[in-house]
């Protein structure tokens, strides 16, 4: 979950053979084809690549959890686990990947995604009676104002939107579609679905976010599949660590603790991608991302307290 902020650049994202359309669907854009964009016939749609993670995730999810003989949520809890695995994940990265695509700065959506951790904690209050002291909340303001400094050289060079994109005002609507909807799925583990078996309640969400992201991909017509082993790879981490591992382990902290202490790992997200552009593709960090870095994580810490 947490590599699943899309803050990673354009370059970053080629690397791993996935890239959001860079333009409307075939029947309403005005541009050239995406076949036909500079670096783009080569890459599959993110979308696509979120559709395939997540059905693969699935079940691989479900052997794990027969070999295990792990018990089953009723059939009258199922619709409950798809809607909380839409909002986590399918709903949330479909709506920030087709925000990208249509020009919405990738450093922005990151830093509006940085805003779930708080606005968890702020309806964790009304909703689960949870409180967090003054230094939690201190804690909050630094992780926020920590993912800020560390994407503001992305924020600051923004990108031109594509041939065709959507109305602006729909742009930043769908954005903060996505971040309310992970803040929903956050919050929706910790009621009656808490009491299920995790492991079983993980393959239906799964389920869950395929679907969605299914839809997503018809709507759009990102049909597109190339074969190559960058995609497998990339494939291959999203379903064993994202899907399987992060998400797994994001519920059970949802279910054990604070709502509040474990949403706040999120702000290390931005940081960490950033890092991992430095170690494995070659790209540079200002002093400013690095102060950024250590305060997101002074304020990690203090919200964790």
């Amino acid at each position: 979950m947490l590599a699943d902020f899309p803050v990673l650049s354009g370059r970053l994202a080629a690397r791993h053979a996935c890239l959001p359309r860079s333009s409307p669907p075939p029947s309403s854009r005005s541009g050239p084809p995406a076949s036909s964009l500079p670096g783009q016939s080569s890459l599959t749609p993110t979308r696509t690549c979120s559709c395939s993670r997540a059905s693969r995730a699935r079940p691989r999810c479900s052997a794990w959890s027969r070999s295990s003989r792990a018990p089953w949520p009723a059939r009258r809890e199922w619709p409950r686990h798809l809607i909380a695995g839409a909002l986590l994940q399918g709903v949330y990265l479909g709506a920030s990947y087709w925000a990208v695509a249509q020009g919405l700065n990738a450093g922005v959506m990151a830093l509006l995604g940085a805003l779930q951790p708080l606005a968890t904690a702020v309806l964790a209050v009304p909703l689960f009676n949870e409180r967090l002291p003054a230094r939690g909340w201190l804690g909050m303001a630094l992780g926020l104002a920590g993912v800020a400094l560390v994407l503001a050289p992305k924020v600051t060079g923004g990108v031109a939107p594509p041939p065709g994109a959507a109305p602006a005002w729909l742009v930043v609507a769908v954005s903060v579609l996505a971040v309310g909807s992970i803040t929903a799925g956050s919050l929706y583990q910790k009621g009656k679905l808490a009491q299920s078996d995790l492991r079983t309640a993980v393959a239906v969400q799964n389920f869950g976010a395929a679907i969605v992201a299914a839809v997503f991909v018809l709507l759009l017509h990102e049909t597109r599949w190339i074969d190559a082993p960058a995609l497998w790879v990339s494939l291959v981490w999203g379903v064993v660590f994202l899907s399987g591992g992060a998400v797994t382990m994001l519920m059970w902290m949802l279910r054990r603790g604070n709502a509040a202490r474990a949403t706040s790992l999120l702000f290390l997200a931005p940081p960490l991608a950033a890092l991992q552009g430095y170690g494995l593709f070659g790209e540079t960090l200002a002093a400013i991302q690095l102060a950024g870095f250590a305060l997101a994580l002074v304020g990690v810490v203090l919200a964790r307290r």
